[in-house]
């Protein structure tokens, strides 16, 4: 179920679509894939449609999960977000697309983390902190393939008061979750 959600969220937030046919053969995209896109974004129909109607199934040997957060307890806007990896299928591109985002950036991971030092771009910890992991491949084929080979624990950050009095997360690793 997370990674046919992940799979989902991909298709809604970039237009590309992580499935296969059953017989293994990659999805191209056309105008008719960005129309199902549309209507899926203004619930009109659902994502599991798509892939039946289209004789696909998820592909979920390309989605890689490469983190598990978890927010505080303390936090009024909880989330247990697991962050997936894939390299872009063949026969496919991004695009942009409108929805939940405030605005559209494509930048390479390297480079979203400098902007994110540097206060021009925002984001939360748990989405930099696995944008780093990003940045272990010089390709998406490496970065994928690294991240197989990682162990996926979730992360817990707790607020600890800092020397200064203020609070910081200090993280935690938790097997239990």
């Amino acid at each position: 179920a997370v990674i046919a959600a992940a799979a989902r969220e991909t298709f809604e937030e970039c237009g590309v679509l992580i499935a296969r046919s059953s017989h293994g053969d990659p999805v191209v995209a056309d105008e008719s894939l960005r129309m199902d896109r549309h209507e899926l974004v203004n619930g009109q129909i659902l994502f599991a449609d798509i892939l039946e109607h289209r004789g696909l199934v998820v592909d979920d040997s390309a989605l890689v999960s490469i983190a598990h957060w978890v927010t505080p307890e303390n936090e009024p806007r909880r989330f247990d977000a697991r962050f997936f990896v894939a390299a872009l299928p063949a026969g496919q591109s991004t695009y942009e697309v409108d929805g939940e985002a405030d605005r559209t950036l494509w930048l390479r991971p390297q480079e979203a983390l400098d902007a994110w030092h540097g206060g021009s771009l925002d984001m939360w910890i748990p989405t930099a902190s696995t944008m780093r992991l990003l940045t272990d491949g010089s390709t998406a084929a490496e970065v994928v393939e690294n991240a197989r080979h990682r162990s996926v624990v979730p992360v817990r950050p707790h607020e600890v008061p800092g020397p200064d009095g203020e609070l910081a997360w200090y993280l935690v690793h938790d097997r239990t979750l």
